[in-house]
């Protein structure tokens, strides 16, 4: 079984490149040549190809992490979603607190509406998550227990930091619309609103919407006026400006 650390992949270049000048096709048979495959698919942007040829090389050596991880980035990358949903689940009894891994293996659970398996997933590897996508995680699969306490409380943790505010309201705010509370809504994106100069993207599409939601269309076309003297190359406030007076 070969680990590619940096020593090994220097040695699998030098000889795949020799193989390469010898005119050998070694991309198909070798693990050396899918390995070097994928790095040239991957340096010219090409995830579906980067993808196929990492694994490919992982088939060859399956046991190597080092290479498990990469062939999962690429599948990833490249939306083959549910193969690299089943790497990640081999991946993670190698290495528990893999972070991408634990990622995939979170949204798997919330997709399938297992939203009990994504916390115990998190609560068991913390580590594995970064602080706020973790609590964004925790928070949104505690929304779908019907637990909004516990929703609150992961969003809570983070408001010790400002950027961490931004997300925090922003996503409080989707939360509250989804559940059918816009006035709830426009509560947590107002508090959004005071972090920043100006909601721009998405986050001023959401606050607009909760805004026309309960009546205050003149407050929502101000947002979106706000998003759009922002947005470069975004025609969309400017269409959901036009949206409000057309009624």
């Amino acid at each position: 079984m070969m680990h590619l650390n940096r020593f090994g992949r220097r040695l699998v270049l030098g000889a795949a490149l020799g193989a390469m000048a010898a005119g050998g096709s070694i991309a198909q048979s070798s693990l050396s040549g899918a390995y070097l495959a994928g790095l040239q698919a991957a340096k010219r942007g090409d995830m579906e190809m980067a993808a196929e040829y990492f694994s490919r090389a992982l088939d060859r050596d399956p046991g190597d992490l080092a290479l498990m991880e990469q062939t999962l980035v690429y599948l990833a990358a490249s939306g083959r979603i549910e193969t690299a949903i089943e790497l990640a689940e081999r991946l993670s009894v190698f290495d528990a607190k893999h972070r991408m891994a634990n990622l995939l293996l979170v949204a798997a659970d919330m997709k399938r509406g297992d939203n009990a398996a994504a916390r115990a997933r998190i609560a068991a590897a913390p580590e594995a998550f970064h602080p706020l996508v973790g609590a964004l995680l925790d928070g949104w699969s505690a929304e779908g227990e019907g637990d909004e306490d516990a929703a609150a409380a992961a969003f809570a943790a983070l408001d010790g930091r400002a950027i961490f505010r931004v997300f925090t309201a922003y996503h409080t705010g989707l939360m509250r619309h989804a559940a059918g509370d816009p006035a709830g809504a426009v509560e947590a994106f107002a508090k959004l609103a005071e972090e920043l100069t100006a909601p721009s993207g998405r986050m001023a599409r959401a606050y607009a919407a909760a805004l026309i939601d309960v009546g205050k269309l003149d407050e929502a076309r101000e947002v979106l006026e706000g998003a759009a003297a922002l947005a470069v190359g975004d025609p969309t406030p400017d269409a959901d400006i036009e949206a409000i007076e057309a009624g």
